[in-house]
């Protein structure tokens, strides 16, 4: 019995017989369809599932790129805020220094644009006595208004000082008088003669306010005026040298 596989001698069309040649074999059909765990199916789930994978990658570099970002600029609006606060602070230390550095110029100048007033607007009493029942306020008031005939209110006095006695002196110390204004002040020194013809006040005597520095100026002036030989030549009135003669010519030290 032969074979199922084995050679089955064919005749040629002349006869003679050919090679032996082998019948087709039968194939079944789970030999030509892919079952459900062929290698197809294998590599579309690697596929997908790198694909997948892939995807969640990116979400979370995007997720930490974002978190990342976000700290960065937090970190710079801190440290930009930061510095504005800086900044704020330094402007606002030197608008405050500059601020009292004003202020306090303002001040020396209101200061002393205050005092020069006061000294525009005073005068030297001399020879008045200290009272205990009247101020020296009233007296030199009384004197204005008695001695030299200056009734009106305007001429009153609205300050008065004494400086001390001098040890030794039989003088009483002088008195240093404050109007409102320069004119009364004026008014008062071109009226001053007249008290000579007042019994009361006759040995009373008023003169211009000198200023401390200009009294250091006009001492220095009266030595050198004493040194070169010249000191008889001129006379000291309200705080100005003036020399003897019919036309007084001024040596004027008075820098106000």
């Amino acid at each position: 019995m032969q074979h199922q596989d084995s050679p089955v001698p064919t005749q040629a069309s002349n006869g003679s017989m050919t090679s032996l040649i082998p019948p087709p074999r039968s194939v079944s059909a789970s030999q030509v369809l892919p079952t459900n765990n062929a290698e197809p199916d294998m590599s579309i789930s690697q596929l997908y599932s790198l694909l997948k994978g892939g995807q969640d990658n990116i979400k979370e570099s995007i997720i930490s790129i974002r978190k990342e970002m976000s700290e960065q600029v937090d970190s710079l609006r801190r440290e930009f805020e930061h510095k504005i606060d800086d900044s704020h602070k330094e402007i606002q230390a030197e608008v405050t220094a500059f601020h009292e550095n004003f202020k306090s110029r303002i001040t020396n100048i209101e200061t002393t644009m205050a005092a020069q007033d006061n000294e525009f607007h005073s005068f030297i009493i001399k020879n008045i006595e200290e009272s205990t029942v009247e101020s020296d306020l009233d007296q030199v008031n009384n004197m204005i208004s008695n001695g030299l005939g200056l009734k009106d209110s305007s001429m009153k006095v609205v300050k008065t000082s004494r400086k001390p006695k001098r040890t030794g002196a039989k003088y009483p110390g002088i008195i240093v008088a404050q109007v409102k204004n320069k004119d009364s002040k004026s008014q008062i020194l071109s009226k001053k003669r007249a008290l000579k013809q007042n019994d009361l006040y006759k040995n009373v005597y008023i003169e211009d306010f000198i200023s401390p520095d200009l009294k250091k100026v006009n001492d220095n002036l009266h030595t050198v005026l004493k040194a070169v030989g010249k000191e008889n030549n001129f006379i000291m009135r309200n705080g100005r040298f003036l020399q003897r003669n019919n036309n007084p010519q001024r040596l004027n030290t008075n820098t106000q």
